[in-house]
C-alpha cells in the first residue's frame, strides 16, 4: 500500500520512509455490556470539527468511516474516548479515536478507515 503526500501530511507517517503508513491502533470498547470496534489515529492539531462529522484543520479535511461492506462507506464513525498507552503525539498532531457505529455482536462485519481531502 502507497501513502500519499497528503495521507502522510495528514496522518502524520514519515514522509522520508517509502514504506511508512499512517499509524492507527485497532481494538474495542466496552461499555454498558456492549463492544465496539475503534481505531485510533494521528490527525492535525489546531483543527475544527464541521457539522457534517469531518476534521477541518491547515486545509485538509480528515473522517473516520464505517462501513459494513468496503463499496459503501458513511462518514462519520463515531468519535470515541481515546484508549490509554498511545505514545505521545508527534508536534502538530493529536489522536482521535472513533468506533463502528454499532456494537460488534450485531455485525457480520464492520471496517473503518480514515480518509483526507484537500479542501
Amino acid at each position: 500500500m502507497e501513502t500519499s503526500a497528503r495521507e502522510e501530511f495528514a496522518f502524520g507517517s514519515d514522509h522520508l520512509e517509502g514504506n511508512s503508513l499512517p499509524f492507527r491502533k485497532i481494538g474495542t470498547i466496552t461499555n454498558a455490556g456492549s463492544t465496539w470496534l475503534t481505531q485510533s489515529y494521528l490527525r492535525r492539531s489546531g483543527g475544527v470539527t464541521q457539522p457534517n462529522g469531518e476534521y477541518l484543520a491547515v486545509g485538509l479535511n480528515s473522517a473516520g468511516q464505517a462501513s459494513s461492506i468496503p463499496q459503501n462507506w458513511a462518514p462519520p464513525s463515531v468519535p470515541t474516548v481515546n484508549p490509554v498507552g498511545l505514545p505521545p503525539a508527534p508536534v502538530g498532531y493529536l489522536w482521535f479515536n472513533h468506533r463502528y457505529p454499532d456494537p460488534i455482536a450485531d455485525q457480520d462485519k464492520a471496517f473503518l478507515r480514515i480518509r483526507a481531502s484537500v479542501r
